[in-house]
This record gives structure tokens, sequence and C-alpha cells, in this order.
């Protein structure tokens, strides 16, 4: 959603060394664009950016593009637990781009989605690995996380189970939502934003995306 780069542009603008994580890099789109962004900010400093993707269609995509060679592309789902898990493959044809659509897999088992987007389809299952975001930050030791961007279709709850550490260390979380459930055990906004704790704000909200602001990282992340 371009609504948001602007904000993307302001945390990667006041951050010495910018680390941006992504949970859901799909076909990489959306990569891209914030990797222009970190180029055009940053022409002479390091940064750093993750990104998980754990459908092996995608990856396939992302290494085709060769988006792999700027990023740390890391085959996995984030989840509540370091262990190998079933992943629901999306498809059908997608009727605005008319190519099919393996952007709305989930480790959650779709609800209403099915109803709502009747010609995407469930019909596979791949197992994939899964990781813990705070497993990620004790492997990779990034020194703080300036922005998270986290598409993962309704399995959030998941994400924020096993991420309060590196949470702790992070500025920006840019999540989708849905306040009914598209998939199994999906929770709400108000319920992303409890679980979050307190010290996080809610920056801005729109439709179906709501971007979160951990106001005790403020100073840290700037400075770092």
């Amino acid at each position: 959603m371009s609504a948001i780069f602007p904000y993307i542009d302001k945390a990667i603008s006041e951050s010495k060394k910018p680390i941006i994580v992504e949970i859901g890099v799909a076909r990489g789109e959306d990569t891209t664009k914030i990797i222009d962004r970190l180029a055009a900010h940053h022409k002479d400093t390091a940064y750093e950016y993750y990104g998980f993707e754990p459908d092996p269609r995608n990856i396939a995509t992302i290494k085709k593009e060769r988006i792999n060679h700027f990023i740390h592309l890391i085959p996995a789902a984030v989840g509540d637990a370091n262990k190998r898990a079933t992943f629901h493959q999306s498809g059908g044809t997608n009727p605005e781009f008319g190519y099919e659509h393996s952007l709305s897999g989930s480790l959650k088992k779709p609800v209403n989605h099915l109803t709502a987007h009747p010609w995407c389809k469930f019909e596979t299952t791949a197992e994939v690995r899964m990781v813990t975001l705070n497993a990620f930050f004790e492997m990779f030791s990034p020194t703080h996380i300036d922005f998270i961007w986290c598409d993962v279709q309704g399995a959030e709850d998941l994400v924020l189970a096993g991420g309060d550490f590196a949470l702790a260390h992070t500025r920006y979380f840019y999540t989708e939502y849905y306040n009914h459930e598209m998939y199994q055990g999906q929770i709400p906004a108000a319920e992303i934003h409890r679980r979050l704790g307190p010290g996080w704000r809610v920056v801005e909200m729109w439709p179906y995306d709501i971007l979160f602001e951990n106001t005790c990282q403020i100073k840290r992340s700037v400075s770092s």
C-alpha cells in the first residue's frame, strides 16, 4: 500500500544503519520498492534487509528476479515455535493480475477468505520451516530493527507469540489485519495492539493495514 512508504522513508532516514525485516516477501514487489528507498537514502551506508518467505513457488520467483541478491532471504515462515509446519498454499487465477495467486498462503486454514475471494483456492499444502522472530534475532544479532513489514495472512498471533524480545528492539511494526476470521483463529487489530503490549501506539490505521510505533525505541533507533 503506497500510503505506508512515507513512514518507511522516515524510518530509513532517521537511522544511521537501517535494518528492515519483511515477514512474507511473497513475489517481492514491495521488497524492491523498499530496497530502492534504502539505496536512495543511504548510498554510502550499509543497511540490513531480512526477508522471510515460506512458499517454494514465491521463493523461485524471488530468485528468478534476483531480489535475493539484495536481501538476506530466509526460506521460512515466522511463527510461535521452531519446527516444521504445514503451510496452506493459495492458488487460482488472480482476476486483477492474471497470474497464479500464490500471495495468500498461510500457516492458518482459510475461513472467510474462501467466500470473500471464491476464485482463490487452497487445494495444496507444503511442509515448511517455521522459526520464531526471537530465534531470528538471536541468530543474526541485529542491534535493532527499524521497521517490520508483516504480511502473514491471519497468522499475526503466531508472530507475536514468538517475537516478544525482538519486538522490544523494534521501532515500527506494520501489519495486515482483519476484524473477522479470514483465517482460522485470526485476531483483530485491537487484540494485536493488546498483545504488542504497553509502549506501542497506533500511528495510522487503514482498512486492513495498521502501523504501530514502539515509543520506547524512538531514541534508541535514531541513535543506532
